[in-house]
């Protein structure tokens, strides 16, 4: 484990930042494990006219029975003249990966909202769930060895997205999808 932190600070300003990173390594059985987990973390402060921070988390844990990980930032800035927050994160377990992003800024026209969100993965377990009404498998009923390879990965990548637009006469309203 190694851990390290910084701070300074005046009248004018505050700034610190944290870095943490661990191993690890486990047996038992048949199963092992070596992973490394990281963090890292950044503030500043600024009275009256600043104030940012970042996040990052990195997590990797290969073991005998699949990689499992995660990736993680969130950062936020907030100035006199606009705010943002924004998070983007990864995880994986095996061959399952879902990855996300969020956006939230916030200006003197401004103000949106974006999400994007999207899993990945081998459905091929679909093989092995039987419905019991069909006596087919969902794979079975699906019909996926029609449309994919038993191995394929597969994807949907949804987006969505709003903002409001600030005017002198009143404000518009949009979204999108």
């Amino acid at each position: 484990m190694n851990a390290n932190q910084a701070i300074e600070a005046s009248l004018r300003r505050v700034y610190m930042t944290l870095s943490y990173t661990s191993n690890n390594m486990a047996a038992m059985g048949s199963f092992d494990t070596k992973g490394t987990h990281t963090a890292k973390a950044t503030l500043e402060f600024i009275p009256l006219t600043t104030l940012t921070t970042k996040v990052e988390i990195a997590v990797s844990q290969p073991s005998s029975i699949g990689d499992a990980g995660m990736d993680q930032t969130i950062d936020l800035e907030i100035t006199t003249d606009k705010q943002k927050f924004t998070w983007s994160g990864k995880e994986q377990v095996m061959s399952i990966t879902h990855i996300g992003n969020l956006v939230l800024p916030n200006d003197e026209t401004e103000v949106r909202m974006e999400l994007t969100d999207t899993v990945k993965g081998n459905v091929a377990f679909l093989k092995t769930v039987k419905l019991p009404v069909y006596q087919k498998t969902i794979w079975d009923v699906l019909k996926f060895d029609e449309v994919m390879a038993e191995d394929q990965l597969q994807s949907p990548d949804p987006l969505h997205c709003c903002g409001v637009h600030k005017e002198h006469g009143g404000t518009v309203l949009h979204f999108a999808h």
